[in-house]
């Protein structure tokens, strides 16, 4: 028996050291903003992802699950907790899959505004060209993933980017937690969708399976 304890106690060691550490899912399947075309296939259309991996570091990931060519992603935005220093945050290229370019990076409190359904924090504008057959658009099964890190005070994790959206003047959906915009839906690829995730998000702990794990262990006790 004490030499099943000890088999078993580095697996809980390891099992509770990864107590605080959470991914957090968001699934795209929403549709907002006046008459938007929904892609051609059903959603969820984007996901993004966000995982904690060390100290005031996570993994931010965006992928395109179920878009039908020629339909892309322009534009995403997020928001980060409010107590954080947004000029503190540094997003670092860790993975790509696909051709698209790189998207550039706007960050300003509530200065980011996503048709009509309030304020966000950071914008992500990727290419709309067409040039070479769309290659430089992000368009489906593509995925970026960014290593984001924050040099301040404070806590910073996956659940500092599950925060809503400030409402504006123009407020007539939402505000979400995070939103992205999609084009050539639709008839001849002219329409456009708004989308977000409802209801969201999604968090896998991995407390949830250490504490599974030592509630087994106490009734076999």
């Amino acid at each position: 028996m004490k030499t099943k304890y000890l088999l078993i106690a580095p697996l809980l060691s390891c099992l509770f050291a990864c107590a605080n550490a959470a991914t957090v899912s968001y699934s795209f399947d929403t549709l907002f903003s006046n008459d938007p075309v929904a892609p051609d296939a059903p959603g969820p259309w984007l996901q993004m992802t966000t995982t904690d991996t060390i100290a005031n570091e996570v993994t931010l990931t965006f992928t395109a699950l179920n878009l039908t060519d020629p339909e892309h992603v322009t534009d995403w935005y997020i928001n980060v907790d409010p107590s954080l220093d947004l000029n503190l945050l540094t997003f670092t290229v860790n993975s790509v899959t696909g051709t698209f370019a790189n998207p550039s990076i706007a960050k300003l409190q509530n200065g980011h505004i996503a048709d009509s359904a309030g304020l966000y924090d950071v914008h992500f504008s990727f290419s709309t060209s067409g040039s070479n057959g769309g290659s430089n658009r992000f368009t489906d099964n593509d995925s970026l993933t960014y290593t984001v890190a924050y040099s301040g005070a404070g806590t910073f994790n996956s659940s500092s980017f599950s925060f809503l959206g400030a409402p504006n003047d123009q407020l007539a959906y939402g505000p979400y937690i995070t939103g992205a915009r999609i084009l050539s839906t639709g008839a001849n690829d002219l329409g456009g969708a708004w989308v977000a995730p409802i209801p969201e998000p999604s968090v896998t702990l991995y407390s949830v399976l250490a504490l599974g794990f030592a509630a087994g262990l106490r009734r076999r006790r």
